[in-house]
């Protein structure tokens, strides 16, 4: 089942992700003239959407953005590098760095209203802390 999402039910939805286009070598890139702030935005909103998944839950809600939250900080502490934020730094050609960074409540609660098909049913409480014995 591929994986779709759904941001457009987030407060300014058009700061949160960054166009792009296809690569010649697959994949895509950012379109020349959007800022690495823009692009940081983007990249968060993804890695969100990708870990949804891990986390257990399909949407990110005014009820359960905490929740969101605290589960994407177990899984940080417990997969570390593997699923840490990935943000670009530095303004340019030379200057430019690859820091991985902490997810923070704000990030989380600015995508209030992103929605997933990664689970098709939301973990509880105590499955997510089951899966994550048995995976960490």
């Amino acid at each position: 089942m591929p994986l779709n999402w759904y941001i457009g039910q987030c407060a300014d939805w058009q700061e949160l992700v960054c166009e792009s286009e296809p690569s010649l070598s697959g994949g895509a890139v950012y379109v020349d003239g959007s800022s690495n702030e823009h692009r940081n935005e983007d990249r968060i909103t993804q890695h969100f959407v990708f870990m949804a998944g891990s986390v257990g839950l399909d949407r990110i809600t005014e009820k359960n953005f905490k929740e969101f939250y605290r589960r994407a900080k177990v899984v940080e502490e417990a997969w570390h590098n593997y699923l840490r934020l990935c943000v670009v730094t530095g303004n340019g050609e030379d200057d430019f760095d690859f820091p991985r960074v902490p997810v923070t409540l704000d990030m989380v609660e600015r995508r209030i209203g992103l929605s997933t098909n990664a689970n098709g049913k939301d973990k509880t409480k105590k499955e997510f802390e089951e899966f994550m014995a048995r995976t960490a």
